[in-house]
């Protein structure tokens, strides 16, 4: 359900963004001919935008060869004079902002490093700065007790357009009534991408401060009551959580969209089918599923429950940062861009941190690491049964102090990382049965 909203909302942005501009040309040009060649010109641009995005890749890639500093250079210039030339056409800067982000490539290392550092300063300054500028605009205590009404006017048309237009399509298209609903429900949520709008709304006089401040009210209310309501309407519908990855069709999860049910042995089947994924992609476990899996792992043997180990969970931004750690510690430019990006293989690393307790007088160090090696196999183990899968990776940078900066591991023993996420479909791998009479010997009677 999450990727087919996603998609509607993406759509939904798309064609707002475009009748956004068409908006904006009409307020401030003079006449319909002005209007109409300010849309011309903003068409024209988008397609250069959507020609050039092949060259734009090249570059891009070419410059990732250099260092991240260039990439990120070419992002932000172009960010900017994309922006410059939408203002200079007459539509808002933002949808200038938005046509490059649309066609800067994807997929490449050095473009989600760089985008991820802009992130890193936007979302916790500028960010904060925009829902300040937008709150300075909203003043309640001015607002006549009659346009209150208006407010809910407001609000019921919103409500009516977007969550019922979407649920009635999608119960026209064959969904049934609970499915509809929650559709709805997601498609009726504002955020911040309404607030936007209404702020160039404002900016270019086609709306007023009152009424700005009413569709703030709207998109409050909306935004807010989504998560509280998507509860109640999806409760444990199996089909409105995250789907669960497999490789074999065979061992799909049974009724109930619970992995646990496959077979009557789920343990063994998932010791069985668990393979290694060099390649992950999201999701991977939110923070609530990642404590449970580590509560369970945790009962793994460790002779007098020392819990020599605790884990560090890098994802988002942060795996920029790690990046950066790791091209420090590397000996060359070129050994420093590919350990910069490797944490970005996965959307969640675990970094392994060993901390056995000393001289301790009844369980020596070796079998702390082993109670610890025990947590972590038993944790991809859990992962795998839970629909996500994993790859332990190690390499020089366990030693780095740069890493160990970074990661605030101090007097431990950093033993490497479980990269976890979602396995590629087309990443199934095989592996060769295990010829156990070789590796088992037999000292009884009788056999």
């Amino acid at each position: 359900m999450g990727t087919f909203a996603l998609a509607c909302a993406a759509t939904d942005d798309a064609l707002a963004w475009c009748l956004l501009t068409a908006a904006v040309a009409l307020a401030t040009t003079g006449t319909a001919l002005s209007a109409l060649t300010t849309l011309g010109l903003t068409a024209a641009f988008a397609a250069v935008l959507a020609l050039i995005r092949p060259l734009l890749r090249t570059l891009l890639e070419r410059a990732g060869r250099t260092g991240d500093e260039l990439v990120l250079a070419l992002l932000f210039v172009g960010l900017c004079l994309s922006a410059y030339t939408t203002d200079q056409i007459g539509v808002h800067p933002a949808f200038g902002a938005f046509l490059f982000g649309a066609a800067a490539p994807r997929g490449l290392p050095a473009v989600e490093r760089s985008a991820a550092r802009i992130r890193a300063v936007v979302l916790p300054l500028l960010l904060p700065l925009f829902f300040v500028d937008a709150g300075l605009h909203t003043d309640f205590s001015t607002l006549p007790a009659g346009q209150w009404g208006w407010g809910a006017a407001i609000l019921a048309v919103a409500v009516v357009g977007k969550w019922g237009g979407a649920a009635v399509a999608a119960r026209l298209t064959g969904s049934d009534w609970r499915w509809s609903a929650a559709i709805g429900t997601l498609m009726n949520c504002r955020g911040l991408t309404e607030l936007v709008v209404l702020g160039i709304g404002l900016q270019t006089g086609v709306i007023t401060e009152t009424l700005f401040t009413l569709l703030v009210i709207m998109t409050v209310i909306t935004t807010a009551a989504t998560a509280p309501i998507l509860r109640r309407v999806a409760s444990d519908d199996p089909r409105m959580t995250p789907p669960t990855p497999h490789d074999d069709p065979e061992h799909a999860p049974g009724p109930g969209g619970d992995p646990m049910t496959r077979s009557p042995n789920p343990v063994l089947d998932a010791v069985l089918t668990r393979r290694s994924a060099p390649r992950l992609t999201e999701p991977a476990p939110n923070p609530a599923d990642l404590e449970r899996l580590v509560q369970a792992a945790a009962t793994a043997p460790d002779h007098g429950r020392l819990r020599p180990w605790r884990l560090v969970a890098v994802s988002g931004d942060e795996r920029a940062r790690l990046g950066d750690a790791f091209g420090e510690a590397a000996d060359t430019p070129q050994q420093a861009r590919r350990a910069a990006a490797k944490p970005m293989r996965a959307p969640l690393l675990l970094t392994i941190v060993h901390r056995p307790v000393p001289n301790h007088p009844k369980v020596p160090e070796w079998e702390q690491l082993a109670a610890t090696t025990g947590m972590v196999t038993t944790l991809s183990l859990l992962l795998h049964s839970h629909g996500f899968a994993s790859i332990w990776r190690t390499g020089a940078a366990i030693e780095a102090p740069q890493v160990h900066k970074y990661l605030g591991v101090d007097d431990e023993q950093l033993l490497g990382w479980l990269y976890v996420g979602t396995r590629y479909a087309s990443d199934a791998a095989d592996r060769r049965p295990l010829d156990t009479p070789a590796r088992i010997t037999w000292h009884t009677s009788g056999i």
